[in-house]
């Protein structure tokens, strides 16, 4: 039979950002503590005004995903994001926070956690 890595806590977690704002946005993830040896996995997303990009996180673990206008690099936000095997992790960037919601298929969604605030971030 087919095996879940998920099951072992070994599988992919999933961000999606979701841009609100009217302008483009530049996301940038960085793993924390990356296995003795091994070079930190890197990732960006680069966002229209009104665009939503999904993101895999192959490896579990401590991620730094930052915010920022593409335009200027000016910094929107930041959250120190424990990425859990299988976690499904929605972002939702506003014109005047940035939230984070962890999404469950079964409950339905609510409003999500501005990312200074939430638990999720630290």
């Amino acid at each position: 039979g087919l095996i879940s890595l998920n099951t072992f806590g070994l599988g992919p977690g999933d961000i999606n950002v979701a841009n609100r704002r009217g302008d483009a946005i530049r996301v940038s993830i960085l793993e924390l503590a990356p296995p003795s040896g091994t070079a930190p996995i890197r990732g960006a997303l680069a966002l229209r005004g009104s665009e939503s990009k999904p993101y895999r996180v192959d490896v579990p673990g401590r991620y730094q995903i930052d915010f920022a206008l593409e335009s200027s690099g000016a910094k929107l936000g930041t959250c120190l994001l424990s990425v859990k095997s299988g976690g499904r992790y929605q972002f939702e960037a506003g014109s005047d926070a940035i939230t984070i919601s962890l999404v469950d298929p079964a409950v339905p969604p609510g409003p999500g956690l501005n990312i200074a605030a939430s638990a999720l971030c630290r």
